[in-house]
């Protein structure tokens, strides 16, 4: 949605930077966290980096309009954030520490712990009365 508020102003070199900005910040920190968490480091690091080249889109964004970011609602996402990826790996951590067999763990990770944490997500969007899972307002 960004890079098409960009392109509607007709600048193309802005967003194209940015997006090279994200790619070396993908490959730093993913290359960091992967030595630390393995996958879910290069999951994080793809999330981090994608997080920073949404905020410098906007940030830098000329006569944001529309578009202007509202920090409460920034941080309530922030925080909904943090509480899926604490889930995310509180549950993947926990079925690690069990006797199943890998591919069957792996299986049932994805089927519950993803969910769970998606569910987590929502559900502090929703408890926060963030606007995007509010709907319109009447």
């Amino acid at each position: 949605l960004l890079t098409r508020a960009w392109y509607a102003r007709q600048e193309m070199t802005t967003p194209v930077r940015l997006a090279a900005l994200n790619l070396v910040l993908n490959l730093v920190f993913g290359l960091i966290l992967m030595q630390y968490l393995g996958a879910v480091g290069l999951a994080l690091s793809n999330t981090l980096s994608s997080l920073i080249h949404c905020l410098a889109l906007q940030y830098f964004l000329p006569g944001k309009g529309l578009l202007q970011l509202r920090f409460p609602n920034a941080l309530k996402l922030g925080f909904a954030l943090s509480c899926l990826g604490f889930c995310a790996w509180a549950g993947n951590y926990a079925f690690q520490s069990t006797a199943i067999a890998a591919k069957l763990r792996d299986l049932l990770v994805v089927l519950t712990v993803i969910p769970l944490a998606a569910a987590a997500y929502f559900g502090v969007l929703w408890i926060f009365r963030h606007p995007q899972v509010r709907g319109p307002s009447a």
